[in-house]
């Protein structure tokens, strides 16, 4: 009966007729009902695409009565479903600012409806240039404000932050960045919404841009702006350190990043906090992206000479318990690293528990070969320490007598 009535031609004349010259309401909705239920598969959302003049008939109903409104949003969510339909409607101007305007002003379901529809279209990558900067940006400000505005509605939530993370992709990122509040929309997502799909689209968006914005892109700078004050701008971080360290992550995984990181101080202080989080996988994280960051021999000086990263590594050992002697073995090797470039030997030397620390880990490592194995490498890091602080302080001695060493 369904495939008999989407292929009645006269039935889809009478219905654009009605939605077009009906004078009541009612009637109109029906249509509009009658439309959207009838679009429930691919080859009947085409086929009723293709039926001449109703398109423009539901543009102009989105104008009208709010019960209009929510019924022809939901006409568009079932239409744009079909990818075949896709590349027709992301072509017309109108049907794109008709969805704006519900997206901004229509009720509530209808702006649910209107976000599920620009999530179906955003999985069409070959459009998506088209669709981001359709009247320069219209379409994401207005995505943006909706799931800013509605944090309590679950349907524009979720839709909105589904349509927000298919808009991301490897040639869509560094144009997204762009956009003001995108990042901190993501983040508000992430932290503080109560909806399980939304918190997770948004989480899978700050990784699409994190993996795929990289030095010396121009919104490279934005992104890690972001990440060194979303925590200090969200209230409960607890939740969010994890997803910052994996951020974070993302961004050590290339080279070119890594080098950009080390030089920037606010940067290494933010990744060092996340070494006090609650979260011990988040600790373990941020341990692992200062291992990352001393990978490239260029960054060892400005890691050594950190007291952020420095106080976090001591905080590492100081933690008790056999499930943080992995990460606590990591830090040791880190340090080992940094001793390596002899510009560092003095901030080492003389940071406030750091060698005592080490000590303590290393003495109470659980099996007796890593005690053994711990217990020798810190003891050959302090000799090399004080051997390098005798020989700077003789020379400092000999300098002032006036006697050349």
């Amino acid at each position: 009966a369904h495939v008999h009535m989407v292929n009645n031609t006269n039935l889809l004349d009478g219905l654009v007729k009605v939605l077009t010259f009906a004078a009541d309401t009612k009637e109109q909705v029906n249509a509009v009902w009658t439309i959207s239920n009838l679009a429930i598969t691919d080859a009947a959302r085409v086929k009723i695409l293709s039926q001449p003049n109703l398109l423009l008939s539901l543009i102009q109903l989105t104008e009208q009565h709010s019960d209009l409104k929510t019924e022809v949003a939901a006409a568009f969510m079932n239409l744009t479903a079909a990818s075949l339909n896709q590349e027709k409607l992301i072509d017309s101007p109108e049907f794109l600012n008709s969805l704006i305007s519900l997206l901004s002003t229509g009720p509530y379901e209808a702006k649910s409806r209107a976000a599920g529809a620009l999530r179906n279209l955003a999985s069409n990558k070959l459009s998506m240039h088209r669709l981001i900067s359709f009247e320069r940006g219209k379409i994401i400000d207005a995505l943006i404000n909706a799931v800013t505005n509605n944090m309590n509605d679950e349907k524009i939530c979720c839709r909105g932050a589904g349509a927000l993370k298919n808009f991301i992709s490897k040639n869509s990122a560094e144009e997204m960045a762009e956009y003001e509040g995108l990042f901190q929309t993501l983040a508000t997502l992430v932290c503080e919404c109560k909806y399980a799909y939304a918190r997770k689209a948004a989480s899978e968006a700050l990784n699409g841009l994190a993996t795929h914005l990289k030095y010396p892109s121009p919104s490279h700078k934005v992104l890690l702006k972001f990440l060194t004050t979303s925590s200090k701008m969200i209230e409960d971080t607890d939740d969010y350190d994890l997803l910052l360290t994996e951020l974070f992550l993302l961004q050590s995984a290339t080279v070119e990043n890594r080098l950009q990181m080390a030089k920037d101080k606010l940067i290494l202080e933010s990744i060092s906090s996340l070494a006090y989080s609650n979260i011990s996988k988040a600790r373990a994280n941020a341990a692992r992206i200062l291992c990352m960051l001393a990978s490239k021999k260029e960054n060892l000086e400005a890691l050594g000479h950190c007291r952020a990263v420095l106080s976090a590594a001591s905080s590492i050992f100081q933690l008790k318990g056999v499930e943080h002697e992995e990460m606590q073995a990591k830090m040791l090797d880190f340090i080992s690293t940094l001793a390596t470039n002899e510009g560092n030997m003095r901030s080492l030397a003389s940071h406030n528990g750091l060698l005592e620390s080490m000590h303590s880990f290393a003495r109470s490592s659980s099996e007796s070969t890593n005690v053994e194995e711990r217990v020798k490498t810190v003891r050959s890091l302090i000799r090399l320490f004080r051997m390098d602080l005798i020989r700077k302080q003789s020379h400092m001695i000999a300098s002032s007598s006036g006697v050349h060493a």
